[in-house]
């Protein structure tokens, strides 16, 4: 009589299958997403501190004021507030002493994943963060919803032609810091209960005098 060997998996062998392979799922997308959350830290870190050395450099080549100029959280376009910037030439108003933009020199620059400029908290007690004070150029924008240009006020850290920071007026440290968040109608919101937490920051600290900018390592 011929033995009948039938090779198969039994209900629970399918089941502690089945299972193990959810639980490496779910650690796998936990990490995919860590991974992309380190990815666009590093990314916006080393976007914007190009920028900043950019910046300074180009002015200390032409030995005229540059700015490096950040989207607002209140006007402009909508996918822009509060995480785009560029460089642009300026002048200084003999008459009016306004800052007046002239010829772009980069094209506009989007921090990457949910990156911001944020406000208000810094490092230092007497510190100055560059993005909290008042707009200083107006730049041009186009509007996404009818395609009409109009005039937006900016927040904007100035080198002078001979390398340092002649905007934000003022004597405390220069800080510009990056989180993850959204602007809705003007209000930003943080993706986290930390994002007031400047250790939870992207932070960048600008020398007023030397125009040198450095990251501070953070958690």
């Amino acid at each position: 009589m011929e033995e009948n060997n039938q090779n198969g998996f039994t209900l629970v062998e399918v089941i502690v299958v089945t299972a193990v392979l959810a639980i490496l799922l779910v650690l796998g997308a936990s990490l995919f997403r860590g991974m992309g959350r380190s990815e666009s830290r590093d990314a916006a870190r080393t976007l914007f501190l190009a920028g900043l050395n950019n910046a300074q450099t180009r002015a200390l080549v032409s030995g005229e004021p540059v700015a490096l100029v950040m989207t607002p959280y209140d006007r402009g376009r909508e996918d822009e507030l509060g995480r785009s910037f560029t460089l642009f030439e300026v002048r200084k108003d003999e008459v009016t002493g306004d800052f007046i933009v002239e010829n772009q020199l980069r094209r506009w620059a989007r921090l990457p994943g949910r990156f911001i400029f944020s406000k208000e908290e810094t490092v230092a007690e007497e510190g100055q963060n560059a993005f909290d004070q008042p707009a200083v150029v107006s730049v041009s924008v186009r509007d996404t919803r009818d395609g009409s240009q109009r005039m937006v006020e900016m927040p904007a850290i100035i080198f002078g032609g001979t390398g340092n920071v002649v905007w934000p007026a003022g004597e405390g440290e220069l800080e510009i810091h990056l989180t993850e968040g959204v602007v809705r109608e003007g209000s930003v919101f943080g993706q986290n209960e930390n994002s007031n937490d400047w250790r939870k920051r992207e932070v960048f600290l600008v020398g007023r005098q030397t125009g040198r900018a450095r990251y501070l390592q953070t958690q």
